[in-house]
């Protein structure tokens, strides 16, 4: 058997495809072996994102002024204010 002396090599990309084949394969079975189970947890997926989806549709914060955050115009931030200052502004 050949060592390799550099670590970082050990852990191939084959390694690794042969590692997720093996997951794939063992998570296929489960699904098939348990249907019911497996259509559960769809439906509970689909379920919770429509639920996400609704309380987007229900909280829309157009619908509130007090969330809106007034529009960003350069050119207003780099007016001077009369006292000799400048406010520069730098969005995050």
């Amino acid at each position: 058997m050949e060592y390799d002396e550099n670590p970082r090599r050990q852990g191939t990309c084959m390694k690794f495809l042969s590692d997720f084949r093996a997951l794939f394969i063992k998570t296929f079975l489960l699904a098939i072996r348990r249907p019911g189970q497996t259509a559960a947890e769809i439906l509970l997926a689909y379920t919770f994102m429509g639920f996400l989806l609704g309380m987007r549709y229900i909280l829309d914060r157009r619908r509130y002024g007090e969330f809106q955050i007034p529009p960003f115009r350069p050119q207003d931030a780099l007016l001077t204010n009369w006292t000799g200052t400048v406010v520069y502004y730098y969005p995050g």
